[in-house]
């Protein structure tokens, strides 16, 4: 995304997926199809010091986590990347004093 461009991140909760929603949208250029296909692939990158690895580690790390990422980009007006996660309850017991 250019610097005059506009980043949103937002976070909600699907009740009917019990999942957490993150959402990452920008107001850039969007990805071309070309490189939309390869973005998720290890060392593929556009930029010319990149190494490629960012979006990879991040899939791998929420895969590992039971959730999902999919992306939407539209040519001159952004990109978002939504992130699901699975949302796990936990239960606390409590101690009583002896």
């Amino acid at each position: 995304m250019a610097e005059e461009g506009e980043l949103t991140i937002s976070a909600e909760y699907s009740v009917t997926k019990d999942m957490a929603v993150i959402k990452i949208s920008d107001t850039g250029k969007g990805i071309s199809g070309r490189d939309l296909r390869k973005i998720f692939h290890l060392f593929y990158t556009t930029r010319r010091n990149g190494t490629g690895l960012g979006l990879p580690v991040a899939v791998s790390i929420i895969e590992n986590h039971a959730g999902g990422i999919e992306v939407d980009t539209k040519a001159g007006v952004g990109t978002t990347f939504v992130i699901t996660l699975p949302v796990k309850q936990t239960i606390v017991k409590e101690i009583s004093s002896i």
